[in-house]
């Protein structure tokens, strides 16, 4: 009878041990807060904004904006071991300078002017607020208490609510004056649910093809989306862009084929310096995979 009370009182106490520790952790966890979501749809919309600014006209060739996009993933490493005190090892680092080499290498062999420069600097910037997005979404979604249903649904409200200043600063980026902005604005409403095209912009059979395609493209968007929230979620912010880095040969192949891209966007069959640089970048998502950084 003595040694089964003291098993149950061992077991008990072992039980409220236990229950404190975890108690413990749920108060040391850090409490969600709205702004949260302010600051990583400010810095989503500006990864967004820079992004579509870098890759307008035919100033960057599609394949070299999939590669010059993985800038990305060293950056999100600097930010993770900064900011979520996460450990990376030599295979990471190796990782890295693999996709830099891979960038660098897609340079060589480009004729290049002021204002393919210029669109080459902005889709380099626009790692940076891609990079700090995922790792505050990564940080309020493990550490904080919050869905990720929640977290994006206020991500996205953000996102609209930062708009207007997005608005003012595309405007002289498009070559447009503030004066020609609202009808710009019409034809592309028209183009897009209307099917007619301008004079300025697309024609009818193209409107007539973005009519059947953007449809698509929002259940794509919204499926990839809440994919990356299961990523960033369940992983880390740093395997996201690494599994996006995966798409890069499909989809560096799929600019230089004419129905998908259409007879006036199609693009060269890609050189030897992308392709180079294609391989560099996929080798360097397959050695970031191959040992698990310590949070």
């Amino acid at each position: 009878m003595c040694f089964r009370s003291q098993e149950s009182s061992a077991t008990d106490t072992e039980a409220e041990l236990s229950e404190s520790d975890t108690s413990s952790e749920e108060i040391s966890k850090p409490t969600f807060r709205v702004w949260h979501s302010a600051v990583t749809g400010l810095l989503f919309t500006t990864y967004n904004f820079l992004g579509y600014s870098g890759a307008r006209g035919h100033l960057v060739s599609g394949p070299l904006i999939l590669l010059l996009q993985q800038t990305v993933i060293p950056l999100t490493m600097l930010f993770s071991v900064c900011f979520l005190g996460r450990r990376y090892f030599g295979t990471h680092f190796l990782s890295c300078a693999f996709i830099v080499a891979g960038i660098l290498a897609s340079f060589v062999g480009k004729e290049w002017t002021a204002k393919s420069i210029g669109a080459v600097c902005l889709l380099l910037a626009q790692a940076f607020p891609g990079a700090l997005s995922t790792v505050f979404m990564e940080y309020n979604l493990q550490r904080s208490h919050v869905s990720f249903w929640k977290l994006w649904t206020l991500i996205n409200i953000w996102e609209v609510v930062a708009l207007p200043p997005v608005w003012v600063a595309s405007v002289p980026l498009q070559g447009l004056t503030f004066a020609q902005s609202p009808k710009n604005l019409l034809d592309g409403f028209q183009c897009l649910f209307v099917g007619q095209g301008s004079v300025e912009g697309a024609d009818d059979e193209e409107c007539a093809t973005l009519g059947y395609l953007y449809p698509i493209f929002v259940v794509a968007l919204i499926a990839v989306k809440t994919l990356q929230a299961v990523v960033i979620a369940k992983f880390s912010s740093g395997l996201l862009w690494v599994v996006a880095a995966a798409a890069v040969p499909l989809a560096s192949q799929a600019f230089t084929v004419v129905w998908i891209m259409g007879p006036s966007n199609v693009q060269p069959p890609l050189s030897a310096w992308i392709w180079l640089g294609t391989a560099l970048v996929v080798a360097g998502m397959v050695l970031f995979r191959v040992k698990e950084a310590v949070k």
